[in-house]
């Protein structure tokens, strides 16, 4: 993926037009396993909820941004995320305990958060005792 004057470019090609390879591993399910790691910041990948929008794209990969340095970032989206055979979540530090009760709980605000939209089937979520703690 690189940045462009005019946009920027998939692995495959510009992004919004998908390459044969992509719409089949979209429609026949993708054969890896899925990382996902929150922060303090609430992301999923690296989707954060004032960008939740990306988690509904029909490309690969997006480009996110980070809310407070700016830094961009390659996400996978969430349809491919959840192609996935296996999906990881590890959280650590009792500053996010809170988040991961409301995630698991679905209590409050949860709907906000990426990882709410993380299928249930096959997700293994790997806590430390911290993060843990309201659940």
């Amino acid at each position: 993926m690189f940045l462009s004057r005019t946009g920027y470019y998939s692995f495959f090609e510009k992004r919004n037009q998908k390459s044969h390879r992509q719409r089949e591993l979209l429609r026949t399910g993708v054969s890896f396993t899925t990382s996902c790691f929150t922060s303090g910041s609430s992301h999923t990948a690296s989707i954060f909820p004032y960008q939740i929008g990306l988690w509904q794209s029909e490309n690969t990969c997006e480009l996110a941004q980070h809310p407070e340095s700016g830094q961009f970032r390659v996400t996978l989206s969430g349809s491919v995320i959840n192609n996935s055979k296996a999906i990881f979540f590890l959280v650590t530090g009792a500053n996010k305990a809170e988040k991961v009760k409301e995630i698991h709980q679905k209590e409050g605000d949860y709907k906000s958060y990426p990882a709410s939209l993380v299928k249930e089937e096959g997700t293994v979520w790997l806590m430390d005792k911290e993060a843990a703690q309201l659940i």
